[in-house]
């Protein structure tokens, strides 16, 4: 019995690895990038928001459920226990063990993951288009009747306090978490939304319970669904989540306004043989039209091996061993990231060839054909993040919760390509002015060049 369930599940997770590598392929080499598709959008009695993109294109259904309640809400001693919480839901529930749980799961090919970031919390479910009926009553029973059983409490407490001590052993993990704790000071998202090792240990079943009831409500719930599916049907399911007694108490409106960061630098010594610094700025929020002119920006300043920073500190100055940049971007304020690996001895060339370039979009107009480039660099990277339904659901369901509409998807594109060497300048100008840097450094004095 055992092995021929095996057997079944194998089958199941093959013909889903199938299906996705399928998808995969069809969606890298034909234009379009898929079929024709419709969204529609709705609010049920029960609260929920609902939209559902109904898409032929494979078997695979996506289901991602957003909470509007976020890691960033927690106070200083609660750091950590939204994400716990969300995590803890597919951990058990009240007639499920742990590993009950994961067998129903996995027996037929399916997967489920929650968490929380900084904006939100989410629960994500993917299977099969078959067994959709099945998955959306044991979602909801996921969702709604956790089973936050003391001992698998501490085993993803363990989890995550290992993922922790991971990111403390990687020099650029742990110099990123610094400069976000430098850059974002005063602000909510200083705070990990993973949790510290002080304040993880300190949870126990009760708070999990109360903050879970403040999370999972179907009124703060906004669900993207993105497969071979019914609208009415999914209108339906959605709709026999349990309406709230009450109003949401109003503990997520949280006032984040943050005017940005003071210009800081910082560096750390550890038992590392290179350097690594990370410098940067708070810029647009995602929702704000200045966030698609920095996104460029970054691109042109150190995505690729054709950007700034890779040409000039590493191929030409031979200065780093890694170098790049990110903007990354948050319900409120985003920030550019700027990273470094170096000789300990060429930090300060390093960190003065990173200001020079962000320098330079300040106070020059990019050319034509770099900025086609980067405009062509970021929008077909994010079609590759976007080439399957979980990618695609969980993006507009962040678009929807942060204001920016259920079309954005087909906008975005048009969006980036329509970014000009001016709108370049001025966020650069206008974002790009007082740089948070944290450095980490052997222990050791630099030896001279």
């Amino acid at each position: 019995m055992m092995r021929a369930r095996m057997q079944s599940m194998k089958r199941r997770g093959l013909r889903i690895s199938l299906i996705l590598c399928g998808s995969a392929w069809m969606m890298a080499m034909a234009t379009p990038v898929r079929p024709a598709s419709q969204v529609s959008t709705r609010q049920l009695s029960n609260g929920l928001r609902l939209v559902v993109e109904s898409a032929s294109n494979n078997a695979i259904v996506a289901v991602v459920c957003v909470f509007e309640a976020a890691a960033g809400d927690e106070t200083d001693a609660e750091c950590g226990l939204t994400n716990l919480t969300l995590r803890m839901l597919t951990r058990g529930t009240r007639s499920k063990t742990a590993s009950q749980l994961a067998e129903r799961i996995e027996s037929r090919g399916a997967s489920l993951s929650a968490g929380a970031t900084e904006d939100h919390s989410y629960v994500s479910l993917v299977c099969l288009r078959e067994d959709l009926s099945a998955m959306l009553s044991l979602l909801r029973e996921v969702v709604f009747e956790p089973r936050f059983d003391p001992a698998e409490i501490d085993k993803e407490r363990e989890t995550i306090l290992a993922a922790l001590k991971r990111r403390e052993d990687n020099p650029l993990a742990f110099v990123s978490r610094e400069f976000l704790a430098d850059l974002y000071k005063g602000h909510p998202y200083e705070r990990d939304p993973q949790g510290t090792s002080q304040t993880l240990p300190a949870f126990v079943p009760p708070h999990l319970e109360a903050r879970h009831a403040e999370v999972c409500r179907a009124d703060q719930a906004l669900v993207s669904v993105v497969g071979d599916v019914d609208p009415e049907s999914m209108a339906r399911s959605f709709g026999r989540w349990p309406k709230p007694p009450a109003p949401a108490a109003g503990r997520f409106r949280v006032n984040k306004s943050f005017s940005g960061a003071a210009m800081t630098s910082r560096v750390i010594h550890r038992d590392v043989t290179q350097a690594v610094l990370a410098t940067g700025f708070v810029t647009a929020s995602l929702s704000d039209k200045d966030y698609p002119a920095v996104r460029v920006a970054s691109a042109i300043l150190g995505e690729g091996m054709s950007s700034r920073l890779f040409l000039t500190l590493r191929e030409r100055g031979g200065l780093a061993y890694s170098v790049g940049s990110a903007s990354v971007p948050r319900f409120d304020k985003s920030y550019l990231l700027c990273h470094i690996g170096c000789a300990p001895q060429n930090t300060d060339a390093a960190l003065t060839g990173i200001h020079r370039q962000v320098q330079r979009l300040r106070e020059e107009m990019v050319d034509e054909e770099e900025l086609e480039r980067a405009r062509n660099y970021v929008v077909g990277k994010w079609r590759l993040s976007m080439q399957t339904n979980e990618a695609r659901a969980r993006f507009r369901a962040l678009c929807v919760l942060a204001g920016l509409g259920s079309d954005y998807e087909d906008r975005y594109p048009d969006i980036v390509q329509a970014v000009t060497a001016n709108d370049v300048r001025y966020v650069a100008l206008k974002y790009f002015s007082r740089p948070v840097t944290v450095v980490i450094e052997p222990h050791s004095p630099k030896a001279q060049p």
